[in-house]
């Protein structure tokens, strides 16, 4: 069996070739606008690389994301937690088709979540019933209503907390 190995760094530690990398595998599944990731790549706390041997098989990461934006997040969804009150949100967990199935979001997930703060949210995709599992393996529970997002109103989200 092929080792694999989950790295951690921050995207001031990483080269440009790793931040595009990570980038590359994060807008493969067309689920990201790249513009919004490059940014939240760079505004991250720590970003979470899963290899397999050689190959970079999954990516996540722990942004830091504006007031702003979680105030919107938070009211999109109707929730009832207060948005001020998390300070990192889980994101662009992302494992390349080629791997799945060997729960590699649960390695990036649990190696992020790792020592940070008890109070985090996450968005995920109304389908994406895999990650939804893995979030509440973690502690997240769904929080308010679904919701349209920001770059695609046809495509809705729910919002994720773990307090």
């Amino acid at each position: 069996m092929v080792a694999e190995s989950i790295v951690l760094r921050t995207a001031q530690d990483c080269t440009p070739a790793e931040r595009e990398a990570f980038l590359t595998l994060v807008t493969k599944g067309g689920e990201v606008n790249p513009s919004f990731a490059r940014a939240g790549i760079e505004r991250a706390q720590r970003l979470a690389f899963a290899f397999v041997g050689e190959h970079l098989a999954g990516v996540a990461c722990l942004k830091l994301p504006l007031n702003s934006y979680k105030n919107r997040v938070f009211e999109k969804a109707k929730s009832s937690a207060h948005p001020n009150a998390f300070n990192a949100e889980l994101g662009y967990v992302s494992v390349d088709p080629d791997f799945q199935g060997r729960r590699l979001s649960s390695k990036l997930t649990d190696a992020l979540l790792n020592g940070s703060s008890p109070k985090v949210f996450a968005t995920s995709a109304v389908g994406n019933s895999r990650m939804h599992a893995t979030l509440e393996r973690f502690g997240f529970r769904r929080e308010g209503e679904a919701y349209s997002s920001e770059d695609d109103p046809e495509r809705r989200l729910y919002l994720f907390v773990r307090e």
